[in-house]
């Protein structure tokens, strides 16, 4: 698989694994910007709008936005070798 193809896919399996990922911003980073290899550290941040479920408090949030951070152990060699930032489609 190439990098292109698996950093697409990375972000096409994040996407679908949240609630509320329409239009969400998904940042694929390493810890030390370059390093690919076993024992690396890479960084996935996913930032998208805050929704609030009926609405009626929407006046209230304004334009917050949600994010989270998750920094991972690479346990082999990743393929995607440099920093990317996707966004999820919107359904």
């Amino acid at each position: 698989m190439s990098a292109a193809e698996q950093t697409a896919y990375l972000v096409s399996t994040i996407c679908d694994r949240m609630d509320f990922a329409d239009g969400a911003t998904v940042t694929l980073a390493f810890a030390d910007g370059v390093s690919v290899s076993t024992g690396s550290t890479a960084v996935v941040t996913v930032a998208a709008d805050l929704q609030t479920v009926t609405g009626w408090f929407d006046f209230l949030v304004g334009d917050k936005v949600l994010s989270s951070t998750v920094k991972v152990r690479l346990e082999q060699e990743a393929q995607w070798t440099q920093a990317t930032d996707a966004t999820c489609p919107v359904s």
